[in-house]
C-alpha cells in the first residue's frame, strides 16, 4: 500500500530525470520516473474527502490535475471521460483541481461541482485547496498527468496525447499506450511528454 500521510512539501530529488529516448519537458519535475506515489485526502465533489491510499487495488492509478476554465481542460474533458469509461475497471481515475478560485472564481469548489454533473463524471473530481497536492507533485499544467504503476510508482507523466486540438488528428495517444503497457505488466515506451495546458492559477503570496 501507498504511505497513509499527504506529503505537502517538495522533497523529490528532480536531477536524475533524463533519458534520450523520453520527450523534452519544458522544467524538471518534482517527481521522477519511479518514484512512490504521494498520498493526499482531498474533498471530492459530493462533499466526502476521498483518499487515494484507501483506493481499491487496481492495475495502475492515473492522477490528472485539471480545472473547470482552461480552455485545454475543457478540450480534454470528453478524452478523459472515454479513457475512463475504457480502462476504470482496472485503473483508478482521480481528478484534482490545483488552481486556487480567487484568481479564477470559475474554478471554485461550487462550480467543479456543477461541472462534473454537467459532465456526469463518474470518477473523484477533487479540490485542493491550499495547493500542497499540486506542489507537491510538481503540476505545473491543466492537464498534467501522473501516471503511476500497480505497485504505486510513477510510470509516465505529462500530457495526454499530441493533439490538444482535434482528437481525431492524433498520432500519439500517450496516456492510452503508457496505459496500455502497464496492463500488459511492461514498462511504457514513453515516460515523460510536455504537458500541454494553462499554467496552475497559484494563490499570490500576501
Amino acid at each position: 500500500m501507498p504511505p497513509k500521510e499527504p506529503i505537502p512539501v517538495l522533497q523529490h530529488d528532480p536531477a536524475q530525470i533524463g533519458n534520450k529516448k523520453r520527450p523534452t519537458v519544458e522544467a524538471e519535475p518534482v517527481l521522477k520516473i519511479g518514484d512512490k506515489i504521494i498520498t493526499f485526502s482531498l474533498k471530492n465533489v459530493d462533499g466526502k474527502n476521498y483518499n487515494i491510499s484507501n483506493a481499491k487495488k487496481k492495475k495502475a492509478y492515473c492522477i490528472i490535475f485539471t480545472c473547470n476554465h482552461c480552455p485545454f481542460s475543457v478540450k480534454y474533458e470528453d478524452r478523459i471521460i472515454a479513457l475512463h469509461k475504457k480502462y476504470g475497471s482496472k485503473v483508478e481515475f482521480v481528478a484534482i483541481n490545483p488552481n486556487d478560485p480567487s484568481i479564477v472564481e470559475e474554478d471554485s469548489y461550487e462550480n467543479m461541482i456543477i461541472r462534473a454533473k454537467e459532465k456526469n463524471f463518474k470518477f473523484p473530481y477533487l479540490f485542493d485547496e491550499g495547493q500542497f497536492i499540486m506542489k507537491a507533485y510538481g503540476a505545473r499544467k491543466t492537464p498534467h498527468i501522473f501516471l503511476f504503476d500497480k505497485d504505486y510508482k510513477l510510470a509516465y507523466m505529462g500530457g495526454i496525447d499530441d493533439n490538444s486540438d482535434d482528437p481525431e488528428s492524433v498520432e500519439q495517444p500517450y496516456l492510452a499506450n503508457a496505459i496500455d503497457a502497464l496492463l500488459k505488466g511492461q514498462k511504457p515506451d514513453v515516460e515523460i511528454t510536455k504537458a500541454i495546458g494553462c499554467s496552475v492559477k497559484v494563490k499570490k503570496k500576501s
